[in-house]
């Protein structure tokens, strides 16, 4: 008679922990040769490429002035008082919103602006309706705010 004793199954704490190493070999983290315990900075410096050209960093006019003048013109389209500027007239046909048109309203205008470019935003609704009667709410974070 053969006798099995009851602990030659593995417990689940440990098989558990057999599951878990995925590196295909130990002492490796994902897969990165060498890039064990402390070393994934070195894992990491080799997967840079080495044709980048470290010129691009220097602090040459012309290719700088460019780079500029490229952030300079998506910060402008992005303008939020611009943007109203674009899509809110004032004519005689009445108010454009956008590609919708109304006749000018006889009360009062109600402009109603949330969010960091609510300030912006509605100053330049102000600027563009100009004389007619307007009331609102601006609501935004603390240290913007609209002038008079």
């Amino acid at each position: 008679m053969v006798m099995r004793r009851a602990s030659a199954r593995r417990s689940p704490s440990k098989a558990a922990s057999a599951r878990r190493s995925t590196s295909p070999v130990r002492g490796t983290a994902a897969g990165y040769p060498g890039a064990g315990r402390g070393r994934c900075r070195a894992a990491y410096s080799r997967a840079v490429p080495a044709a980048f050209d470290p010129a691009v960093l220097a602090a040459d006019p012309g290719p700088r002035a460019d780079v500029l003048a490229a952030l300079n013109g998506a910060l402008a389209a992005a303008d939020p008082a611009a943007a109203v500027r674009r899509h809110l007239s004032l004519g005689r046909r009445g108010l454009a919103v956008g590609r919708s048109r109304m006749p000018v309203p006889k009360g009062r205008v109600v402009i109603l602006a949330f969010g960091k470019a609510a300030p912006a935003m509605a100053a330049a609704a102000l600027e563009v309706l100009g004389s007619l009667p307007v009331s609102g709410a601006v609501v935004s974070p603390s240290g913007s705010a609209v002038g008079p």
